[in-house]
């Protein structure tokens, strides 16, 4: 039986390996160790069944792989409640993205902090929020 290695181009560079050693066996596909650093933006979005309260959605885009910890902290306290995430969504390119939600009341001098945690990191990406005054 013959074993036959490929190496197949796709979008953002990641490496495939494809090992075929017989048309009737399925493939086995493994990703290489590419890694791509996310991309994080912090933005408030009202939800309008709740009055004074608001959503801050921690948007965070274009990284593989696809373990990611996401967490949110006010004033420099972790926040655990209120707090809602989408499933894992893979983006068709190999990369994935989530959404993080907090709900919260916006208070003037209030900083809230979005932590992102990703094996391409070296240390935690951090994007800040806070209401500006009237």
């Amino acid at each position: 039986m013959s074993i036959i290695n490929k190496t197949l181009n796709i979008p953002h560079g990641l490496g495939f390996q494809m090992m075929q050693s017989c048309p009737s066996i399925p493939h086995t596909v493994t990703l290489s160790d590419s890694r791509f650093q996310p991309k994080v933006h912090v933005s408030p979005s009202k939800k309008e069944s709740l009055q004074h309260h608001d959503l801050l959605v921690c948007h965070v885009t274009d990284f593989y792989p696809g373990n990611i910890e996401v967490r949110w902290f006010l004033n420099g306290q972790e926040e655990t409640a209120g707090i809602v995430a989408t499933d894992l969504i893979h983006n068709g390119d190999w990369t994935f993205q989530i959404m993080v939600m907090l709900e919260m009341t916006p208070k003037q001098g209030d900083v809230y902090t979005c932590h992102v945690e990703h094996p391409s990191l070296n240390s935690p990406v951090t994007v800040e929020w806070s209401e500006l005054p009237p």
